[in-house]
């Protein structure tokens, strides 16, 4: 891409997570990142690197459970969307957490934007794709 993108191009690149992950669509939803793109979350914790490995996470923390993604504010800095939001998680067993944080998408030209990392961050500590 020659130039950045709009911000509202950054912010329907970012936006197709949730909606994907909302409609149970591994396939979609793995296919957003970058070739080697990479999902950190929570961060310190091992980086999911490349299309398996984040079909792994996908298997492990989105498939089994049914989640919300409640947008407060997305702010546009360069290539990277920060996003400020609180993830409401209903586990398999029926138990629902309510977790504040931040994800921040890098996005990187990759045939289209496309995320290259997304990071997730939150003050609890707890586990929140």
């Amino acid at each position: 891409m020659s130039s950045a993108p709009f911000a509202d191009e950054l912010l329907a690149t970012v936006q197709a997570s949730p909606a994907a992950v909302g409609a149970h669509d591994k396939d979609t939803w793995v296919g957003l990142f970058a070739t080697y793109g990479q999902v950190n979350d929570p961060v310190g914790s091992r980086p999911h690197i490349g299309e398996s490995a984040i079909g792994k996470f996908y298997d492990t923390f989105i498939a089994p459970n049914t989640i919300v993604f409640d947008v407060e504010n997305d702010v546009v800095a360069g290539m990277s969307v920060l996003r400020d939001l609180t993830i409401h998680t209903t586990m398999s067993t029926g138990v629902t957490m309510h977790i504040p944080m931040h994800l921040r998408y890098d996005v990187v030209e990759d045939g289209r934007p496309r995320p290259s990392r997304s990071t997730g961050y939150s003050p609890t500590g707890n586990y929140a794709p």
